[in-house]
């Protein structure tokens, strides 16, 4: 599958930085804390975004799909991949680029800096899990 939202700069994304990027509820608590809130409340955004691809619902698919995003320097979400979904089927497929659309949906950051405070690209990763109930 292509990437969403291409970037135009050639700078390298980090994978760490100082401060990580963060969402804006989570902006008034301490570094770990923001951390821990922003992974979970991009994980809750992305899921309440998702709509279970039919075709990978009638045959029963589930699983996990491991998107990729970049933050910009300016807060945005760009670059999003699949880093890893459930197989190569049509359905599995499904699963992924329903993935990618959720992760694009979601709201700017506040962007990530490095020790000098300036901002920096940040490569973040997510688990979107597709889960049929009993």
């Amino acid at each position: 599958l292509p990437a969403l939202g291409q970037s135009e700069t050639d700078e390298r994304p980090v994978r760490v930085c100082d401060t990580m990027p963060k969402l804006a509820t989570c902006a008034e608590m301490d570094k770990v804390q923001a951390d821990r809130c922003t992974q979970m409340t991009v994980m809750q955004l992305v899921a309440d975004e998702i709509s279970y691809p039919k075709e990978a619902k009638s045959i029963g698919l589930q699983g996990t799909v491991y998107v990729s995003f970049i933050v910009e320097k300016n807060g945005a979400v760009n670059d999003i991949k699949v880093l890893r979904g459930v197989g190569d089927s049509p359905a599995a497929l499904a699963l992924s680029t329903e993935a990618m659309r959720a992760v694009a949906t979601l709201p700017k950051f506040t962007p990530g800096l490095n020790e000098k405070g300036e901002a920096v690209r940040v490569n973040m990763v997510t688990p979107v899990r597709y889960l049929l109930a009993e």
